[in-house]
């Protein structure tokens, strides 16, 4: 690659991280997932795990992202940085992985369509789970394209244990690892070599069960299974499928953009690559297939499944432009550094259109922090947001009208917050409290420029 490639690429990366740096401080809102996790990591600060003492509400999630967070989690400005910290080192752990794999080339080209993948640029500048996830998932396809030594396949399967703990899609990932030891076991014909592929999966399997072992027995003490938060999860985000392919479609290209253009090139390149590589990629195939099979039938579809996995869709897009494609000389090459520049453009339009998001509902329960005692209880759906910003205890609406006053009664409610986006309330709600004598409407926030988004109630006694 010449020189002059090369730091056009080098100053794509750096330029990344420095726009994301620079745009946090202007994100004034919060995800509902981010109030999730910095809730929880308060919580395990306090001892507990779970956004109530005593309680398994939102317990379910994976642990690690809280654990690590625990420290910091009462400044989300300074957990959003390090979350931008651990996106630069999973961007350095992708580079390493293709360079492994295909040489520095294939390494750079991989590094820069990760770091400038518009999906990738948004949730690294959240505090979410993404990146953490991606760095794991990058360090045990290292550990485990090292071979040989019994260590690295125990210290693979740790880093799979540790993604799991991440993010439940780091299944995948364990899933495409048995494939490909079946697929070894079924291709090898010497039993020295079958020993030796049954003996790697083994300890592979030992690495990944003693990782999640305190995962399990915390499971266990919040629901009475050892894998009950992991299906808790699973009917948490259970739902109608996809309503059609436009659907699926624009969800893929809403992970790609433009860059799909070379993952597409890349996946056909994959198929030539050199002798010395090919055992590699069958493993390599899993991975890029069965994340694709998961987000297209999964209940709960989300183009951010794909993002998990998205160091191995940038090591395919890589080998576009190295191997046989590097005859197709500087003008593929400078069509990837412009798909690129789009993406990061893209991404970084998509992280400050959404900087409101939730600003209506962290300045509602900064008041309700103000006006309430901590012993007071408040009905809402979008109790993260009542737990971490004003610490007070929050319950959500019954499922039927007839249940309200009771539920307020028993749960002695104090204040009720609403709000119009999601997550949705029940559809009662829009009409019970309005004019009703037993509730004093006493403040209202506006969200994306309507003033009535988020309204506060007060019980009368």
């Amino acid at each position: 690659m010449e020189k002059g490639l090369r730091y056009a690429i080098i100053l794509l990366i750096l330029a990344s991280f420095a726009t994301k740096f620079l745009i946090i401080f202007f994100n004034q809102g919060m995800w509902w997932d981010e109030a999730v996790y910095l809730g929880l990591g308060r919580s395990v600060a306090d001892g507990f795990y779970a956004l109530e003492p005593g309680t398994s509400i939102e317990s379910f999630r994976p642990p690690l992202f809280p654990f690590l967070i625990s420290l910091i989690s009462g400044n989300m400005v300074v957990v959003r940085i390090s979350v931008i910290i651990t996106s630069a080192a999973s961007v350095i752990l992708t580079y390493f992985l293709a360079k492994q794999m295909f040489g520095r080339d294939c390494a750079l080209w991989a590094a820069l369509f990760l770091s400038t993948s518009q999906l990738f640029v948004f949730f690294s500048t959240k505090a979410l789970t993404e990146p953490l996830f991606i760095s794991l998932v990058s360090l045990s396809l290292m550990f485990f394209l090292k071979g040989g030594k019994a260590r690295f396949a125990i210290i693979s399967g740790v880093f799979a244990g540790l993604a799991l703990v991440t993010r439940y899609v780091g299944t995948i990932l364990m899933v495409s690892y048995f494939l490909y030891f079946i697929f070894l076991l079924w291709k090898t014909r010497k039993k020295d070599d079958v020993k030796k592929t049954f003996i790697r999966f083994s300890l592979l399997l030992c690495g990944f069960a003693l990782t999640i072992i305190p995962w399990l027995l915390l499971s266990y003490a919040s629901y009475g299974s050892i894998f009950g938060a992991y299906f808790t999860n699973f009917a948490v985000y259970s739902g109608s499928f996809s309503s059609g392919i436009t659907e699926y479609l624009t969800g893929f290209f809403e992970f790609s953009g433009p860059q799909v253009v070379f993952l597409i090139v890349g996946l056909y390149a994959a198929l030539k690559v050199r002798k010395e590589s090919r055992a590699q990629m069958p493993l390599m195939f899993l991975l890029f297939f069965i994340p694709i099979a998961f987000f297209s039938v999964a209940p709960h579809t989300e183009p951010r499944y794909l993002l998990s996995y998205a160091p191995v869709y940038a090591l395919f897009s890589g080998l576009a432009l190295t191997r046989e494609f590097k005859a197709a000389g500087r003008s593929l090459q400078y069509l990837a550094l412009l798909a690129c520049a789009v993406c990061l453009v893209t991404g970084m339009s998509m992280v400050w259109n959404d900087r409101f998001t939730g600003k209506g509902l962290i300045e509602a329960a900064g008041y309700l922090k103000e006006i309430t005692s901590e012993k007071d209880v408040i009905m809402t759906e979008s109790y993260p947001y009542v737990y971490y910003f004003s610490g007070r205890r929050a319950v959500r609406f019954p499922a039927v009208q007839d249940d309200v006053a009771q539920a307020i009664a028993a749960q002695d409610v104090k204040y009720v917050l609403l709000y119009k986006f999601e997550p949705g309330n029940p559809e009662y709600t829009a009409q019970y409290f309005i004019g009703n004598d037993k509730f004093s409407r006493i403040v209202s926030f506006e969200q994306w420029g309507d003033q009535e988004a988020v309204i506060i109630y007060k019980v009368n006694p």
